[in-house]
């Protein structure tokens, strides 16, 4: 039984023997008026998105338009109020929900007025609108019967559709309603089409409250009902009802109703693999009397088909209303609820309720004041431990806070950290009573004074935050990593609790090892449908589970990536740690570590560090001219983990390289070298040359020696690439070797078929030079910083001189050794820096294992890790910029890990923004729309105004939009993986071929030649192969838009690429492109099975994300 604390002075938390605490608390006011919150979801940066309603200017800062305005902001983590935006007609408008998908903001309530563009069709209105990230609306929709009509929920689906449900008091979608009101249930596309609607009714009222999808986006809503609906006989006056619609099509499936002999109402929900409702009730739904007529709340779980697995009730001698029910991160639930008194002397709190997994009571935290009144609406549960709630309140809700003071109601939020408080409880000064006026004791069921079970802590090392660093695939696998050593111990306390680990894959090769490790029986092992793995272990032990943007996962985001590189990595590597490792065992409440250095912690970390090891390929051969001085092989680290092993060919002077040809005795001088190169290094990435104007002319003899080798002489191959992204009114500086008998400019086009047009500027450093000749045969170390003067001196009066000439420099490229002075270019100039490294970075991640594996993941978060005592370096490693991304309007699908969308793909911040009006049926057949073309400039233009550091698309064929979009803005646009084709065509031998894999071979086709268009390049369509993956098992459903079995298709694709190579004899190809971007998530396994580069939108994003924003 839940006894409550009532009162009688300032301020009260309720906190004995519990381990939460009240953090801080933020209010936010209209002065003078009233501020209701009613919603509040998060997004995946952790900020906070709220909506409510007002009856004055919100902070200040907004325009009051009506009697009650609705409104919209945005809160950071910290609660600082980063926007707001209030809107409405001349009459009363309530917002009364929110909800996020994919950078759409979507806010539904009701209106008295009419919305601008829309029409009234009675007497309160429902409405729907959509903002983008920032606030800015998109498009609204108003709708209604001619009677009242409430939207109260909004929720998204997994495939980006909306849905709303609340109750109309007309015939919204029927003639006429049922009964006094029926409940209703819409969804929307994301552009405001609406695919199905319902409503169902009995001769009662049925009101609709809470909403909630599963993972097959099958819709459920709850309420409460007053009449004898779908079947269901009444018994008190009011009977909760939960109802199941299908999600595809709208069709009404079943109804279940649940009441005693006086009023249930179903408030909130939530669906993952069970039903978990939150019902309000004056019954006695469980156990003994419990309600003495007043409102108590009960927690009742269901399977999906609607059978009730269990229940439980908690009630006092006052009143309590629930209104919000998460999931809690350490196992149970909380829920946001009202406190009422019977007392009129006594005013309402607002208070977070906390249930175990068996759905018992453990604690209530309650908060308010004598003279005014506070209700929490909404709670969010953070992975780390930590809780937001939110509401709204006319008094301050924490000791020193500055809470209202003109007996308006403001906003609030506040946060909630793991641990118990100094004092059991805080009063004003002066008063220390912590009775209330009917003598109750405020205590949570555990009486006995122990702790309250499954409150777990879990709190990141300084410098680890859920950024996009860490992916949402391999969140499990990390919370895991973090909580193996010494929060195990605090987390065993959890009496009934299971240990839940995210990640599809991993879940099924690592957790029968976890299993072996735990000392814990084959039992407790279930495979869901799902495939979420849960772990029961005997007795008691840890509880975790992952939270997945505010709501713990039942299904990934998108499909997850195997941790492991290769199949037998796994067994092989992980297999003999086993054998090794002391195994962990329960006993009693804690899980003992028997040996510090078999930590599981520190053993899945070398399992990623030796896959990654296996399977990156970050080491370039130097070819090296005979100087006469260095006689020794050397490696050379760059950044990005990238290393040039550098080896000198014994008599390949420079003079040799001059000779129009290389002889048979210079050739096995070159194999000789390539010999020791291939001796104790981990695979190669490709090989480079350390003299380029030298070496150029030779290339082909080369190609011919290392056949299977990619060979990249010059780092001007990247010029195409650069110019075909950057706008082309703004120049390019060229910076490059030339001496006395060699121009590598008068060997660039004739071997790498790359053109120099009028906006590349060419800076020429003659190696004829004493100095440069010196510094070329590394003698002048001492003399760099002279050197690098000079260069920048003459970049700089260039850049001056076209500037006088209003001509902008875009970027700059600089050839081969000069590389070594691109940090100090970058520095002085503020401009973007292509050389060797970055050429390096490019093609090195074309062949390795995708940044977004789990086991990139793991080991950025192992160095984070390592990093985390610093805090200034934790700083300085942090990307600043963020990725635009371009998206399809109405094209909505499961985002796989690897898509532009998805929001682990990459390790920078995106910006999407969704092009109005340009669809996939319009990008594939290249529609020039007036009103399209200037939307999407529009669009570039917000975007580079938002500091993006470049613009990508979502759609391979929005390259029919390359140009336009690029000329619009300064920030380098690459709309489609298509652009790096000419710097692929260039790094390869005319004789060599490019695969292109495309989503429809018939539609790329027709536009081939204008689809691999370029800069400074003129791809020879011979030198392209193309092939549609619309026919490979399991594709079909791309098209289809559908979820993709991406198991299927990952084992189809890889087939199929086998067979194309097959084909040729893998003679020719060498290269491979992945035009559509649903296919980077088999990239690595494409790499793998082809051994050959494979580049697709992620390498393209990230290679200009390393020149422009730095490491990530």
């Amino acid at each position: 039984m839940l006894l409550l604390l009532l009162a009688t002075s300032a301020f009260l938390q309720l906190t004995e023997g519990m381990d939460i605490t009240q953090q801080w608390t933020k209010y936010y006011s209209a002065t003078g008026a009233e501020v209701r919150l009613r919603s509040m979801v998060p997004d995946q940066d952790e900020n906070y998105f709220v909506c409510g309603y007002g009856t004055g200017s919100f902070v200040d800062n907004s325009t009051h338009v009506g009697m009650v305005d609705a409104i919209l902001a945005k809160l950071d983590a910290s609660g600082n109020l980063l926007w707001s935006h209030q809107f409405g007609t001349t009459d009363d408008d309530y917002a009364e929900s929110v909800a996020v998908r994919h950078n759409r903001i979507y806010v539904v309530g009701n209106t008295g007025g009419v919305m601008p563009g829309q029409e009234s069709a009675g007497w309160a209105d429902g409405f729907i609108k959509a903002f983008d990230i920032s606030g800015n609306e998109a498009w609204t929709i108003q709708f209604g019967s001619n009677m009242d009509d409430h939207p109260r929920v909004v929720k998204t689906s997994h495939v980006g559709h909306v849905v709303v449900a609340g109750h109309t008091w007309g015939g919204l979608y029927t003639r006429v309603t049922a009964g006094a009101a029926d409940m209703f249930v819409v969804m929307y596309a994301s552009n405001g089409n609406r695919i199905w609607r319902a409503q169902r009714g009995s001769s009662g009222n049925e009101l609709a409250w809470a909403m909630d999808l599963d993972t097959s986006n099958d819709v459920y809503i709850a309420g409460d009902t007053s009449g004898d609906l779908d079947g269901q006989t009444l018994v008190g006056s009011q009977d909760m009802f939960l109802m199941k619609f299908r999600g595809n099509d709208g069709t009404w499936l079943w109804t279940i109703t649940k009441g005693g002999t006086a009023s249930d109402r179903g408030r909130a929900l939530w669906v993952s693999s069970q039903i978990f409702l939150l019902v309000d009730t004056k019954s006695t739904l469980y156990g003994s009397e419990v309600s003495n007529s007043t409102w108590d709340v009960a927690l009742i779980k269901y399977d999906l088909d609607g059978n009730e697995i269990s229940g439980a009730q908690v009630g006092g001698a006052n009143e309590i209303y629930g209104y919000d029910l998460k999931p809690a991160f350490a196992g149970g639930w909380f829920a946001a609820a009202r406190l009422n008194p019977t007392s009129e002397s006594v005013p309402t709190h607002f208070a977070v309720l906390k249930f175990d997994e068996s759905l018992a009571h453990e604690y209530t935290f309650s908060a308010g004041c004598t003279d005014g009144t506070s209700l929490g609406w909404v709670v969010e549960p953070h992975w780390n431990g930590s809780l937001m709630a939110a509401g709204y309140t006319n008094c301050a809700l924490a000791p020193g806070s500055d809470g209202p003071t003109d007996g308006n109601d403001d906003m609030f939020l506040t946060k909630f950290v793991p641990g118990s408080p100094t004092t059991s409880t805080t009063t004003a000064a002066g008063d220390s009573s912590t009775s209330s006026g009917d003598g109750t004791t405020a205590s949570p069921d555990n009486t006995d004074g122990s702790q309250a079970p499954g409150n777990a802590t879990s709190t990141l090392p300084d410098g680890i935050s859920t950024d996009s660093s860490i992916s949402a695939c391999a969140g499990g696998l990390v919370l895991f990593l973090l909580a193996s050593q010494d929060r195990m111990v605090q987390w065993a306390s959890a009496a009934t609790s299971a240990l839940s680990l995210w990640c599809t894959d991993l879940g099924e090769g690592l957790l029968p090892e976890l299993v072996e490790w735990m000392g814990w029986s084959d039992t407790g092992l279930q495979v869901q449908t799902n495939r979420k793995m849960i772990l029961t272990p005997p007795g008691e032990v840890c509880g975790v589970s992952k939270m997945m943007h505010g709501k713990p996962a039942t299904k990934p985001s998108g499909p997850c990536p195997t941790l492991w590189a290769e199949e037998d990595t796994l067994e092989g590597q992980l297999q003999s740690e086993i054998n090794n490792v002391a195994q962990w065992r329960s006993d009693a409440n804690v899980i003992q570590e028997p040996q510090k250095k078999c930590t599981l912690r520190k053993r899945i970390f070398e399992a990623a560090r030796r896959t990654r090891e296996v399977s990156m390929k970050k080491v370039f051969g130097v070819l090296c001219v005979d100087d006469g001085l260095t006689q020794e092989d050397l490696v050379e680290a760059d950044g990005a983990d990238l290393q040039r092993c550098h080896v000198v060919c014994r008599g390949i002077t420079r003079e040799r390289l001059r000779s129009d040809h290389l002889d048979e005795e210079a050739l096995a001088s070159i194999r000789a070298s390539l010999f020791r190169l291939c001796q104790g290094h981990r695979p190669l990435a490709g090989l480079t040359v350390d003299l380029g104007y030298l070496w150029m002319k030779h290339q082909g003899a080369l190609r011919r020696l290392v056949p299977r080798w990619l060979l990249l002489t010059t780092p001007l191959v990247q010029l195409p690439l650069i110019r075909t992204c950057f706008r082309t009114r703004d120049a390019t500086l060229l910076v490059v070797w030339e001496d006395a008998a060699v121009s590598e400019l008068s060997w660039l086009e004739a071997s790498s078929n790359i053109r120099i047009d009028g906006q590349v500027e060419v800076i020429v450093v003659r190696a004829s030079q004493p100095e440069w000749s010196d510094f070329l045969s590394k003698q002048t170390d001492q003399q760099e910083q002279a050197l690098l003067l000079d260069l920048v001196d003459r970049v700089q009066i260039r850049v001056a001189e076209l500037s006088r000439k209003d001509v902008a420099v875009s970027s700059i490229l600089v050839d081969g050794a000069l590389s070594r002075f691109s940090k100090g270019l970058r520095k002085a100039t503020q401009l973007p820096i292509f050389d060797e490294v970055s050429m390096m970075g490019l093609f090195s991640a074309a062949s390795s294992l995708s940044e977004f594996s789990e086991a990139s993941v793991v080991s950025r978060l192992e160095d984070r890790l390592q990093r985390s005592g610093n805090s200034q370096n934790s700083e300085r490693d942090r990307p600043t910029g963020q990725l635009g991304i371009v998206q399809l309007d109405s094209y909505e699908y499961v985002r796989a890990v690897g898509d532009a969308d998805h929001e682990s793909t990459f390790s920078f911040q995106t910006c999407p923004r969704m092009a109005e009006g340009l669809t996939f049926e319009a990008a594939q057949k290249a529609a020039q729309e007036p009103v399209m073309l200037e939307s999407l400039k529009q669009l570039a233009k917000e975007m580079e105004t938002a500091h993006c550091f470049g613009i990508a698309g979502n759609c391979g064929f929005m390259q029919f939009y390359q140009d336009l979009v690029r000329e619009a803005v300064s920030v380098p646009v690459f709309l489609s993986a298509l652009v790096q084709v000419p710097t692929m065509a260039a790094a390869l031998d005319p004789r060599d071929r490019i695969l292109i894999l495309t989503a429809n071979e018939t539609s790329f086709r027709e536009a081939q030649e204008l689809l691999l268009r370029a800069e400074c390049c003129n791809v020879a369509l011979d030198q392209i192969v193309v092939r549609g993956c619309e026919d490979v098992p399991g594709f079909e459903a791309v098209a289809e838009m559908e979820q993709v079995d991406t198991q299927k298709v990952e084992n189809s694709l890889s087939q199929f690429v086998e067979e194309i190579l097959a084909e040729s004899d893998g003679a020719f190809i060498k290269m491979i492109l992945l035009e559509c971007t649903e296919l980077p998530h088999y990239a690595a396994r494409l790499r793998r099975v082809s051994g050959l580069p494979v580049l697709d939108l992620v390498t393209c994003a990230n290679f200009f994300a390393k020149v422009l924003v730095g490491s990530f």
